[in-house]
């Protein structure tokens, strides 16, 4: 038994094609478009806000002038001098990591990818909001609970924020 046959292909070729036209029909490439590689983090950095903003219930402002703040990168892991490590952009503190895990969060994910990365960060926040009771104590508890620290990140968070666009 030969199987169906589409516009003079069997059906395994013919689906074959058409899932390779659709991947690129829906990058651009069938146009003779390229995605830029910075474009597409880009995409996944908002995507990635928007679901952690969403699924913790914080403003997506916040989460992005901590990004800015912190100024970390996927895949970094950056030393401190008590021993843990800040990991990726959100340089999201390894000392959280046993809060994090009841997240189902790995270490590979906060590290390595925006999705994880940024969910760190909003669940951190969201701890540290109900911890100082509002959003400019919890952005300042986000980076420390030394008081001077904190008035100087949530300051910052503020200046950010409030930036004229």
């Amino acid at each position: 038994m030969s199987g169906p046959v589409f516009h003079g292909m069997r059906a395994p070729k013919f689906l074959s094609l058409m899932a390779t036209m659709t991947v690129l029909i829906n990058t651009g490439h069938a146009q003779g478009k390229t995605l830029s590689p910075h474009r597409s983090m880009a995409a996944r950095r908002q995507s990635a806000i928007a679901a952690a903003a969403s699924q913790t219930h914080l403003p997506t402002d916040a989460l992005r002038a901590i990004l800015e703040i912190e100024g970390g990168r996927l895949g970094s892991r950056s030393a401190n001098t008590n021993g843990t490590y800040d990991l990726g952009p959100a340089q999201v503190n390894t000392i959280n990591l046993p809060y994090l895990a009841q997240h189902h969060l790995t270490v590979y994910d906060i590290q390595n990818t925006w999705r994880g990365n940024l969910l760190a960060e909003a669940l951190l926040l969201r701890r540290a909001i109900r911890q100082g009771g509002c959003l400019w104590n919890g952005l300042g508890l986000y980076h420390s609970a030394t008081k001077p620290l904190m008035i100087a990140y949530a300051t910052k968070a503020w200046a950010i924020i409030h930036r004229p666009l």
